[in-house]
Formats: structure tokens, sequence, C-alpha cells
């Protein structure tokens, strides 16, 4: 399992239109919508390469990936518009917890592929965080 690529070399192909994995997807399965697949490679460019890409694949095996993967979503702020596209809105804000499902279920789309690729030997699992609005505390007032 000696893959002398990082994080970063392994993303190269993935979410790309034509790439291997959305082929074989495609004929084992519905193909992966457009939208969906742009979405994947958006988080795959603007969140996960910045913190992750010079890892070497073996760094997602270890022990405690999965508690430090999800620290980093809690710390983690929205990239601000003005910096993907160049508006007007430039200004960081915490992700929703539904952004951070997205980049949960990218990274392990990501994470078997690279399994199913042999690059390492076991996905790490991740827990979703919740979507559930805070109900108003009437007690107080």
């Amino acid at each position: 399992m000696a893959f002398a690529g990082n994080f970063s070399l392994h993303q190269t192909t993935l979410f790309v239109p034509g790439a291997q994995h959305l082929r074989r997807d495609a004929e084992l399965a519905e193909p992966i919508k457009e939208p969906t697949r742009t979405a994947h490679r958006g988080r795959i460019l603007n969140y996960l390469i910045p913190r992750w890409g010079t890892e070497p694949m073996s760094y997602f095996e270890i022990d405690g990936f999965e508690a430090e993967f999800t620290d980093w979503l809690l710390d983690l702020e929205r990239i601000p518009r003005k910096v993907r596209d160049d508006a007007a809105d430039a200004t960081a804000a915490p992700l929703s917890n539904s952004l951070k499902n997205n980049i949960v279920e990218t990274m392990g789309l990501v994470l078997a592929e690279a399994k199913r690729q042999r690059l390492i030997a076991r996905k790490a699992g991740f827990r979703a965080f919740s979507t559930q609005v805070a109900a108003a505390d009437d007690t107080h007032a």
C-alpha cells in the first residue's frame, strides 16, 4: 500500500468531467448529476485540498484522524464569496452544519475511492452534524 503521492495529487482526477470513477459509477448505478459533480469538486478545491492537500495518503488511516477532521470542521469558516468569485461579499462566516455534512460526504467519497484504488487500507468513519434548529427556550420569557 505504498502510494508516494499526497492527498492533493490523488484529487487531480476526482469529480472532473469524464473521470474514470464517474464513468464506472455511471455504468454500475445512476450517473451523478452535473450540479452534484461540480459541488463535490468545489468542496475538494475550496476546503479539502487547502487543509489536507500536502498530507500523505497514509495520514488518513491513522487513529485520531476522524476526530481531527471533525475538530477542523467545527472551526472552519465559509470561504468568502469575494475570494471564490470576486463578488462584493468578502465576509467570512461559520459554516452551516448542512455544508459541514456536505464536506463530510465529499471526504467520505474521496476516501472510499482511495480505498478502492488501494491507496489506503481503511476508510475513516465520520459522524454527521445535526441540522436540527434548536427550539427557543421559553422558560426565560
